[in-house]
């Protein structure tokens, strides 16, 4: 058996030391993402719960800071979409739909409120992170999200739920591959 205090004490290591990814400005995580949006001449602004809003390719997005410890916070990036009449109006069928999309893009997080989609990213931010490019790829990310739940409530199945493995990998398939298009030929702003 191993002497535990043989054991490096890791958390008094202190922070990473980085030449690629030096610290950011001070403030709080909410000052660095209005900072990170307006560089990006993106308008903002902070609603009555403190979320940021902001809009994206017409679509409305929030970013929630929550700071905590030093030097650690947390990050979310979410929306919500009402479900429109012209959708199916089963429940099985909008969380199947839910759930393909969570499977598939294992950094998002899709649920059903009521008749709202409602789509959520989240990060641990410490001091060497890039507020910037989290903010940037997890909005990207649920707008993705966001489509694919789509296609996913309006085709014929199967769902995850109910699919056999030769269509589990054909549908992985073709998402890997329209992910890939869209990572090509996306752009933030």
């Amino acid at each position: 058996m191993t002497d535990p205090t043989s054991l490096p004490n890791f958390a008094q290591a202190g922070p990473p030391q980085s030449p690629a990814a030096p610290p950011q400005g001070g403030g709080s995580l909410r000052e660095k993402a209005l900072a990170a949006l307006a560089a990006d001449n993106i308008p903002a602004q902070v609603d009555d719960d403190g979320d940021i809003v902001f809009s994206l390719q017409e679509q409305q997005l929030l970013v929630r800071c929550v700071d905590s410890e030093p030097g650690l916070a947390l990050l979310r990036i979410f929306g919500q979409w009402q479900i429109t009449d012209d959708l199916p109006s089963e429940p099985a069928k909008r969380l199947n739909a839910a759930n393909d999309v969570n499977l598939a893009i294992n950094f998002v997080k899709l649920g059903i409120a009521g008749d709202n989609l409602v789509v959520a990213g989240d990060h641990l931010v410490g001091p060497y992170d890039d507020v910037a490019e989290l903010i940037k790829g997890t909005s990207g990310m649920l707008l993705q999200a966001v489509q694919a739940w789509h296609q996913a409530v309006t085709g014929p199945g199967p769902h995850v739920a109910e699919a056999t493995p030769e269509q589990l990998q054909a549908s992985a398939d073709a998402f890997a591959e329209q992910a890939r298009a869209a990572q090509e030929g996306g752009e933030f702003a």
